[in-house]
Formats: structure tokens, sequence, C-alpha cells
């Protein structure tokens, strides 16, 4: 998995923190209580910590527990290059990239929703948006079939990267 900078996570928490503590203050407004200096510094750093930092260092071990649970055989001779969560057709599993071939496998054995696509066999990877501005999607165009993966937005470049490093 891609790692948050610690640039991105100190914006994220100023940005969240303002935010909750700027509508605190219009509730509180609007219950007639005065505007406290104090309670909105502490509501900025106190919620905006949490969002940006602890919630971050949550969600990455819950999904490296998730991952973890989801067991990909490689052959021998495959080197690993890149592994993440992602979502296609619906279904939450694991992406991964090795030097020969790319691999899906989803969480939810029961729809056994598997993906094997040797790396000779991809002719186009384009960088998608969800909603038209999110960056998270990237499309894989073999000769039959197009597969759109859906990772976390910081994820979708280095993904694309890779491939694209990997069929060079």
């Amino acid at each position: 998995m891609v790692k948050q900078s610690v640039k991105l996570k100190i914006i994220q928490a100023a940005l969240m923190g303002i935010t909750y503590a700027g509508i605190m203050v219009l509730f509180e407004r609007g219950s007639g209580e005065e505007f406290h200096l104090w309670k909105f510094i502490f509501q900025t750093v106190f919620f905006g910590g949490t969002m940006g930092f602890i919630l971050p260092l949550i969600t990455e071990y819950v999904n490296k527990k998730a991952l973890d649970k989801i067991v990909v055989e490689l052959d021998d001779y495959e080197k690993l290059k890149l592994e993440s969560r992602a979502n296609l057709n619906g279904g939450t599993g694991k992406i991964i990239l090795t030097d020969r071939r790319l691999i899906f496998k989803e969480k939810d054995t029961s729809k056994n929703n598997f993906v094997d696509i040797p790396l000779n066999e991809i002719i186009e990877i384009e960088k998608l948006k969800m909603l038209g501005f999110i960056h998270n999607v990237f499309k894989v165009k073999t000769a039959s079939k197009e597969y759109k993966f859906i990772v976390y937005e910081n994820e979708r470049d280095t993904w694309v990267s890779a491939l694209n490093n990997s069929l060079n």
C-alpha cells in the first residue's frame, strides 16, 4: 500500500479541524452562546488531529489485516512488485502486480472473482476519474476485455506508472 505523506496528513487535519470547529461555532452562535477562541482552537486541534492522523492509522491497520487474509499463490519465479486493496465490478479484494502478471482476487470467496492478466496481453492502460473529479480509477485493456480497477486516490498514479514500467 502507498503511504500518505505527512504534509498531506497535516493539510487534511487542518482543513477538517477548521471546518468542524467552524460548524460548531455556527451551532453555538445559533443557540445564543458566545464565541470562545480557546474552544475553537481546541476543536480544531482535537478533531483535526483525530481525523488527519489517528483515523488514517486505524484505516491502514484494518486494510493490512484484510489484505493479509486474501492469499494469492505466486509462482516460484515471480517477483512481487506492488499490492494494495482494490475494487473490481463491485467486489473488494487484493490487486497484485508481479513481473509477469496483474492479479485481482476478491475477498468474498463465494463470488469467486479472480482475474489473472499476463502482462504481455495488456494493450492499454488509462487513468480515469470517478464522478469526474476523483482520481482513483484506472483501466486495463486486453484484446478481449476491459477491467476498471478502483484504488485509493493517492495510489492510482503509482499503479499506472508501475504497469507502464512493467510493459516496457
